[in-house]
């Protein structure tokens, strides 16, 4: 999922700005990529119980 969500993000961004070269595009993918793990991991665990006890805010 967070693949996923980088390639376009970095294809949308790549169009707004006229085009990237691929070299440049596929950098730009691995510079987003650990964010959006990070943030992907952050939504399933607020999506899911804990198994602490206490629920997910959704």
């Amino acid at each position: 999922m967070a693949e996923e969500i980088t390639r376009d993000v970095s294809e949308d961004l790549a169009e707004e700005l006229g085009g990237l070269e691929d070299a440049l595009l596929r950098s730009l993918e691995r510079a987003l990529l650990h964010g959006a793990r990070s943030l992907a991991v952050f939504d399933a665990e607020d999506r899911l119980p804990s198994w602490r006890g206490r629920g997910g805010t959704r």
